[in-house]
């Protein structure tokens, strides 16, 4: 029956008193000022799927009670017409919803209209999530509501409405109520938190004396703090050029637990070598053998040669770089390498004889370039026309070769396109006058006891001779890398 209906029938047969509407859940009805008398009072109960009105008549005794229940669409879910019962009862109502109880009553002809609201709800309170330290206690609770029951706990299967866990790890706790009325069961997960202890690693490093290293702590945890020492960084990762090997630790502080760890850094130097050289001043062509310590990993010379040892063949300054088996480098001292003075040798020829000055040692003559045995001396009887020429080591002990004397294999007509010297007798000045090829030579004048009384290098085609000796005959003696020439000057 719908509501409009029953208010129909009731309203064309009494008198009917509206009292203010009350929102009670599971109360007594409050009825508005003025105070009592009043004619009853009315107290609601409720369970997960049924509510119960129960009137209390404070000594008025009705006629009868009529009892309608309605949802909340205005339907009728329950209702009891003209009952002299106090107490009555609707069921099989749905879980989290509301309800209206209309209470009509006669006495004395009057009808007085009673309105209230329940909400039916059944199900389960519980604790919140909640985050602990590993291994402390916390207390976890629930409670049904609408009805009294059973809890069931996983894992552990205790059966209160209350537990104290202490987990080491994060877990999920899961507890299940079911009421006794019947319904349900209602399940609800409670996750607890555990911060563990932290550990924390730091990675060790070797380095290079002036490179920097990066330290990383590394935490089991997350969420914590970082300080380090020396230097108080407070970041998780730390760029540090320490001098020497040094340690370094780290403080890593959660909510609940402080971590440390140390890590050392360890400085490495490489030991620069220590140069020999077998000499330290070399002749033209020749080389010196310069050495490091063996050893290391690599060696880089100065030149580009990577042995251990390397050959000078220039003057200069030279050095290696080496690299040792912890990838470190050094430098070596610097072996400065000198050179002796190129030694030009003259040849002096005079008829059947070549000579040249003293002062040198292991001479040795060639002609056309084969050795001539038994010529060790600074003097030499040609006894055959060819190309002459020695080599001697000279007072640095460097090997020094001459340049050739063409002994009657060159005619005065071939001599005059390469050297003129003119006038010829002169009162001691000459000009000389020789192909280009020639220059860089070097002009030496010796008188007729081989002495060297001039001597100056050739820097022009045409130059000057000027020699301040007394008359007589004296032999031009013109060497350059292209050839040599002898020829008489006659001073007047």
């Amino acid at each position: 029956m719908m509501m409009s209906q029953f208010y129909a029938k009731l309203l064309s047969t009494t008198r009917i008193f509206i009292f203010p509407l009350l929102f009670l859940i599971n109360s007594a009805v409050t009825f508005a000022q003025p105070p009592p008398p009043q004619p009853f009072s009315i107290v609601i109960s409720n369970t997960c799927n049924s509510a119960t009105a129960v009137i209390t008549t404070n000594g008025i005794t009705p006629v009868n009670f009529s009892f309608i229940w309605t949802d909340g669409e205005n339907n009728i879910v329950g209702q009891t017409i003209n009952s002299p019962d106090t107490v009555n009862t609707v069921s099989n109502l749905a879980d989290s919803a509301a309800y209206s109880l209309q209470v009509f009553w006669t006495d004395n002809g009057d009808t007085i209209l009673v309105l209230d609201t329940v909400r039916i709800f059944c199900g389960l309170e519980h604790s919140a999530d909640t985050i602990v330290c590993s291994g402390q206690a916390v207390t976890l609770w629930a409670h049904g509501i609408g009805s009294t029951g059973t809890y069931s706990w996983l894992p552990g299967g205790a059966i209160n409405d209350t537990i104290t866990v202490t987990p080491d790890t994060t877990t999920s706790y899961t507890v299940m109520f079911t009421p006794t009325i019947g319904g349900g069961p209602y399940m609800a997960a409670i996750t607890v938190t555990a911060i563990a202890n932290p550990s924390v690693t730091i990675n060790d490093t070797a380095i290079c004396a002036g490179q920097t290293a990066t330290l990383t702590a590394v935490s089991s945890v997350a969420g914590g703090t970082y300080i380090w020492w020396p230097g108080g960084d407070t970041t998780q990762s730390i760029s540090i050029t320490p001098q020497n090997t040094t340690h370094y630790i780290v403080t890593y502080t959660t909510s609940c637990y402080v971590a440390t760890d140390t890590n050392t850094v360890t400085v490495n130097n490489a030991l620069a070598p220590v140069l020999t050289v077998s000499t330290d001043t070399i002749c033209s062509g020749d080389s010196a053998y310069i050495c490091a310590p063996s050893g290391y990993v690599s060696y880089n010379w100065t030149g580009g040669s990577t042995n251990t040892c390397t050959y000078a063949f220039q003057p200069g300054n030279y050095y290696v770089t080496v690299t040792d088996n912890g990838n470190c480098t050094a430098t070596s001292n610097a072996i400065a390498i000198h050179s002796y003075p190129a030694t030009y040798i003259s040849i002096i020829s005079n008829g059947d004889t070549l000579y040249t000055t003293l002062g040198f040692t292991n001479y040795q003559w060639y002609l056309n370039t084969d050795l001539l045995e038994g010529a060790n001396t600074n003097i030499y009887i040609v006894n055959q026309p060819g190309n002459y020429n020695f080599s001697a080591i000279d007072s640095n002990g460097c090997y020094a070769i001459s340049s050739t004397v063409v002994i009657a294999g060159i005619n005065e007509t071939d001599i005059d396109k390469w050297i003129k010297v003119f006038p010829n007798p002169s009162s001691g000045r000459w000009i000389l006058e020789i192909d280009n090829n020639l220059i860089g030579g070097v002009v030496e004048i010796f008188d007729a006891n081989g002495k060297l009384v001039y001597t100056h290098e050739i820097l022009n085609a045409q130059s000057e001779i000027l020699l301040d000796e007394s008359m007589g005959v004296y032999t031009l003696h013109l060497v350059s890398k292209l050839k040599s020439f002898n020829l008489k000057l006659i001073k007047i």
